[in-house]
């Protein structure tokens, strides 16, 4: 009984995504799969710097570049951001424009947390005048 009382949302959802115009479902998709392109490349560099950050001697030059390729995935990701804002704003001032623009809604919120955590792990890696020690 659940499952068929759950088909009607399945319907309704389909019968919405069909009515949106091409143009905005193929971009929807492009930044949907851009954004989570950068962000699962943000994740690895991170990791990679992260373990050139711990890895000692030599290990100054390999982090130094998995930073610059961080920084550069993260500009990827804000241009992206910027493109979604600016889309978000020409949509219709209507219902459908509405429920457009919440569907980018996550996309952006993803987004807003790989950089809440780009910030946050800039703040403890030598800012603020802390040196990071090994007692090894």
């Amino acid at each position: 009984k659940k499952f068929k009382e759950g088909e009607g949302g399945d319907v309704r959802a389909e019968r919405f995504a069909t009515s949106l115009p091409d143009d905005f479902r193929k971009k929807l998709d492009g930044y949907f799969r851009k954004s989570s392109e950068l962000i699962k490349h943000f994740f690895g560099t991170r990791r990679l710097a992260g373990e050139a950050d711990r890895g000692g001697s030599g290990a100054g030059a390999a982090d130094s570049a998995e930073c610059d390729k961080l920084a550069k995935i993260v500009q990827k990701m804000e241009g992206i951001y910027r493109e979604i804002e600016a889309m978000r704003r020409e949509l219709p001032q209507d219902e459908s424009g509405i429920k457009m623009g919440r569907m980018l809604l996550p996309i952006m919120d993803q987004l807003d947390w790989v950089f809440k955590i780009h910030r946050d792990s800039g703040r403890r890696q030598g800012a603020g005048g802390f040196v990071a020690v090994s007692l090894k």
